[in-house]
């Protein structure tokens, strides 16, 4: 099937799911998969395919759930008081073969928002504070501003609770 768009009584159930246990969702199943799981899974395709069209041929998307898709479900070990469901998707495309470690575009689609985010994995901690602590830092913190003051944008990840050594507390980019 061919992605159109993702259909309203799709993105209201997504909101009710929010509120909902694990025995209404049950019952309901049959809607969620017609009306956010498939539309999902053919707005990954769609999506991977004129991601690839327009010049990132590398890039993967796999229409399922954990691949590109998030699982519904959120994970009740890191916040036993959150509701057993999310209330929004979840989907990422990648390039190359690690997925945990590579470049990533990310969206969250729920009835009211869309959001987007990429990002990558460093997987060398210690070469980043050297590359962010150093002068040589200084433009990626000017790129920053200025995306920043251009766009609503927050950059995410790790916070530490201080500046790492040998840099000091109050080092112009401690933040990053």
């Amino acid at each position: 099937m061919t992605f159109t768009v993702f259909p309203q009584s799709g993105l209201a159930f997504l909101t009710t799911l929010g509120s909902k246990d694990c025995d209404w969702f049950q019952a309901n199943k049959k809607q969620h998969d017609a009306e956010v799981a498939q539309p999902a899974k053919d707005f990954v395709d769609a999506m991977t395919d004129r991601l690839q069209e327009a010049g990132s041929p590398l890039l993967v998307g796999q229409p399922k759930t954990n691949g590109s898709i998030s699982p519904i479900n959120n994970d009740l070990r890191f916040n036993p008081d959150a509701s057993p469901y999310k209330d929004h998707l979840l989907m990422k495309w990648w390039q190359g073969d690690n997925k945990k470690m590579a470049p990533t575009l990310n969206i969250r689609l729920s009835q009211s928002t869309v959001g987007f985010a990429s990002g990558m994995v460093i997987a060398d901690v210690d070469a980043w504070w050297t590359a962010v602590g150093e002068d040589s830092g200084a433009p990626l913190q000017k790129a920053i501003d200025k995306l920043a003051k251009a766009y609503d944008l927050d950059v995410a990840g790790q916070a530490l609770k201080k500046v790492p050594k040998p840099w000091p507390d109050d080092h112009p980019r401690g933040d990053l």
